[in-house]
């Protein structure tokens, strides 16, 4: 009978744990520290990283593992709705075109620290992607559908406008978004809007300092970055 399971992807060196689950009657017995021997090896890449629940004893496995915890995640939402974004932010409907895919991999670069083409085009079978340039200048990028996210921008000032066409653009009656809280321009803009913040959390850990998550918005649920 399985007792446990754990998952990591590996992109363009930084490998990123995406789940972990031991069942109850068999945690702390031991099983939790071989599987990250296995699915999330020290040696193996140049950055570590994942979303952590606030669950205890997973949090003491992932620092004795050599991460830090570096800022907490929540939740944001409100009842969707239908706004107009400013005229000179230009939006494009991503495809997996090569164009499209290798400015997605240069905003990842910037940001995150890393590129990730196999995620997007993940993505891209799931929600609807947008391209954002502010005239002939790449912006930023985002997606909508059942659940929102990920949102990179590369300049922190249009993430307002960038989620103003996100909201908008969504399908659904709620919409929301996963917050990294050092993003202080995203917290202006939704506590500003009247989003509501959910109680439950998770927490960004690495185990070297990487991305630069004051211009990002995680992956709805957040299984990964």
């Amino acid at each position: 009978r399985i007792q446990g399971y754990a998952r990591s992807t590996l992109r363009d060196g930084v490998r990123q744990l995406t789940e972990f689950f031991v069942r109850p009657g068999s945690q702390s017995a031991g099983l939790g520290r071989e599987l990250l021997q296995r699915a999330f090896p020290a040696d193996s890449s140049r950055a570590r990283i994942l979303l952590a629940t606030p669950d205890t004893r997973a949090l003491v496995r992932y620092l004795k593992t050599g991460l830090s915890a570096r800022f907490p995640v929540f939740h944001f939402h409100r009842s969707r709705r239908t706004l107009s974004h400013p005229a000179e932010l230009r939006v494009h409907r991503l495809t997996d075109s090569p164009n499209d895919v290798e400015q997605l991999a240069a905003i990842d670069r910037e940001i995150l620290g890393f590129s990730r083409d196999p995620d997007h085009r993940w993505l891209l079978s799931q929600r609807e992607g947008y391209l954002y340039h502010l005239g002939d200048r790449l912006a930023g990028y985002g997606y909508v559908g059942r659940y929102s996210g990920p949102f990179a921008t590369l300049d922190p000032a249009l993430i307002g406008p960038i989620l103003t066409h996100a909201e908008s653009a969504s399908p659904e009656e709620e919409f929301g978004m996963e917050v990294p809280l050092i993003n202080r321009a995203a917290l202006d803009y939704l506590l500003g809007a009247g989003y509501r913040m959910d109680d439950f959390v998770n927490y960004f850990a690495s185990d070297v300092a990487i991305g630069d998550l004051e211009r990002y918005l995680v992956t709805t649920p957040s299984f990964f970055l």
